[in-house]
C-alpha cells in the first residue's frame, strides 16, 4: 500500500505526532477560550484552559500518524505592545 501525503503549512510532523502552533492573545490565555483547530480529521473544537502559558501544549490523543501518536497544539501567547502599562495598572488595583 502506498500513501501520498500532501504538504500542509499549518500541521507539522514530529515522529508519530502532528504539531499545530496556535496563536492566542494574552487575555484568552488568562481567561481560557474555545478554539477550532485543524487536525488530520478536519477541524476540531478544543478548550484552552484558563491561565495557560506561552509554549504550553494541549494534547489531542490518537490524532497523530496512524493513530499511534497525538496531536500537540502549542500555544503561542501574544503579548500586547503596552504590556508594561497594563502591569502597572494591575499593580494599582
Amino acid at each position: 500500500m502506498h500513501l501520498t501525503v500532501e504538504k500542509d503549512n499549518d500541521l507539522l510532523i514530529d515522529g508519530d505526532s502532528v504539531v499545530y502552533n496556535l496563536n492566542i492573545s494574552l487575555l484568552n490565555a488568562l481567561k481560557g477560550v474555545d478554539k477550532s483547530v485543524p487536525t488530520i480529521d478536519g477541524n476540531k473544537d478544543i478548550k484552552i484552559p484558563s491561565l495557560s502559558k506561552h509554549k504550553e501544549e494541549v494534547i489531542l490523543p490518537n490524532l497523530g500518524l496512524n493513530r499511534k501518536g497525538n496531536q500537540r497544539i502549542i500555544l503561542n501567547v501574544s503579548y500586547p505592545d503596552d504590556t508594561k502599562s497594563m502591569i502597572e495598572k494591575l499593580e494599582g488595583i
